[in-house]
């Protein structure tokens, strides 16, 4: 049976068995440890490396000290800061998170969409409910259903 890992490459779950031992079936990566330690030590690393586009479209891979300053386009001379929030890395982690966001508010909506369904069908099965018990007794007894006014009338 296969341990459970966590690879730095965002991979949880069963590794597969290969020469080397234990490895990501993603990345193909060895962990450095079980998935409890694996999570402590991808929680406490960042990326060592960015890849950040220029204004221009261009990408360069930028090492983490390199952060927060001004730069200059290798290709086409374009000056820029490299900021984190620029880099591919931040972009999708950033459209992860909001895919799991709209993910939970889907089922949120969707457990709402149901119990108000089943609060319709409800009422309505108790309406048709109501409806035969009066009929039937209004069918058993017919002068009970007739109101006193026209009882009076009739006589």
């Amino acid at each position: 049976m296969s341990e459970s890992i966590a690879c730095i490459c965002g991979y949880h779950g069963p590794s597969v068995l290969s020469t080397r031992g234990a490895t990501c079936p993603i990345c193909g990566a060895q962990p450095s440890g079980s998935i409890d330690s694996s999570l402590e030590s991808a929680a406490s690393q960042r990326p060592k490396t960015y890849h950040i586009p220029c204004p221009k479209g261009h990408l360069l891979t930028a090492i983490e000290t390199m952060l927060e300053e001004q730069v200059v386009c290798p290709t086409c001379n374009a000056f820029f800061v490299l900021r984190i929030t620029d880099s591919l890395e931040y972009r999708k982690r950033q459209q992860r998170l909001n895919e799991e966001r709209e993910g939970r508010e889907a089922q949120i909506w969707l457990k709402r969409a149901i119990w108000a369904a089943v609060l319709v069908v409800a009422s309505l099965i108790g309406m048709i409910a109501f409806s035969l018990i009066y009929k039937s007794n209004r069918a058993a007894n017919p002068a009970a259903s007739v109101p006193a006014s026209r009882l009076s009338h009739w006589t």
